[in-house]
């Protein structure tokens, strides 16, 4: 599989949580705000690796095969990546992780739709390969489209004032925003409807708060199994909104 070795993978078991929902339901925030508390958490979120990759941004750009521009295009369309260029990769950043002790992994906004939930089991098959056992949890972060779009335009006019337009993501503007909506609202959300029972799909209602909401979740993952931090979250100042 590559540099990573579990030790005792027999004995090791893995959280692998994959929260989805809507543009700015909080997928990302929340997982930042768990690992944060949680020194065996850690948070994937394949989008934003894949731009990283493109931009040189972190290690791992050994682990994907692809082409940068065309990767690039699809990234700022908000069309879906194709399967095959995530499946590598990210198998191999998720044994590394496990080798340096993480417990378990937080999957942003990812997988969203059938060929991605496909990958997606094709990594939970090679993880279980190395020995651990692991177990599965789906997310669904529920807010409706006019709480997103509330959102992003208060978090947009928050980064415009404090880093200028120039730092801003490429897609963070109301094209890209409607562009990742209908992504969701014609691929997406249709996607965990189907595979609702399948996937023993936990709903958690996005709250005012990201405080409320990281309670929410935490003891909805409780009750499904999954091993997280015990006690209300602790949050950076910025997060108690």
């Amino acid at each position: 599989m590559g540099p990573g070795q579990i030790q005792n993978p027999s004995k090791v078991t893995i959280d692998v949580v994959s929260l989805n929902g809507r543009t700015y339901a909080g997928k990302d925030t929340q997982a930042k705000i768990w690992v944060n508390t949680d020194a065996e958490a850690v948070r994937l979120s394949p989008g934003q690796i894949l731009r990283d990759v493109v931009d040189g941004k972190n290690g791992y750009r050994q682990y994907f095969n692809f082409e940068p521009k065309k990767l690039r295009a699809d990234l700022n369309a908000a069309r879906l990546v194709d399967g095959d260029i995530l499946a590598n990769g990210l198998a191999q950043i998720m044994v590394d992780e496990v080798a340096r002790g993480k417990r378990r992994i937080i999957i942003a906004g990812w997988p969203r739709e059938e060929e991605s939930l496909t990958v997606f089991q094709d990594l939970v098959a090679r993880l279980r390969a190395e020995g651990p056992m692991v177990r599965t949890h789906f997310v669904y972060l529920r807010a409706s489209e006019e709480e997103s779009r509330d959102r992003f335009e208060k978090e947009l006019r928050r980064k415009v004032e404090a880093r200028g337009r120039r730092e801003l993501r490429e897609d963070d503007t109301p094209e890209g925003f409607h562009l990742r909506t209908e992504t969701f609202n014609t691929q997406t959300e249709p996607f965990l409807r189907k595979h609702r029972q399948e996937l023993g799909l936990i709903t958690v209602d996005s709250a005012p708060t990201k405080r409320q909401t990281q309670v929410r979740l935490l003891r909805a993952l409780r009750d499904h199994g999954c091993t997280t931090p015990e006690g209300a979250p602790t949050l950076p100042a910025q997060a108690r909104r």
